[in-house]
């Protein structure tokens, strides 16, 4: 993922935040806003609840490359921050990429 495709800075992050608009899933919660830019970002947290630097970078690579596969049907950008949970490394590729396909079909700016 190229640089420009990430969310980088904290005030990033907590504006995607403050717009509340959040969907719950087992392997990630997902924050999402319109984007601010002419392409979609992502910001993956993973907390050290979910365990050493190993299991947290696995966590946000399979995310990510997730997220790659299923942006593409976004129709408008959008900016998510994606807060991975301990199954988001022994679910299936399959389940993380439904998750995030779910997550995409709301609008980036509904709230429940």
């Amino acid at each position: 993922m190229s640089k420009f495709g990430r969310l980088r800075k904290g005030r990033d992050f907590r504006r995607v935040r403050a717009v509340r608009n959040v969907s719950y899933f087992k392997p990630m919660i997902v924050y999402q806003s319109p984007g601010v830019e002419g392409e979609s970002r992502l910001g993956v947290v993973a907390g050290s609840r979910l365990g050493g630097a190993v299991v947290r970078n696995r966590a946000k690579r399979r995310i990510r490359s997730a997220w790659r596969l299923e942006i593409g049907a976004s129709a408008e950008p959008r900016d998510m921050v994606i807060v991975a949970r301990s199954p988001a490394t022994k679910v299936p590729h399959a389940a993380l990429r439904s998750a995030i396909q779910r997550a995409i079909r709301r609008s980036p700016d509904a709230r429940k």
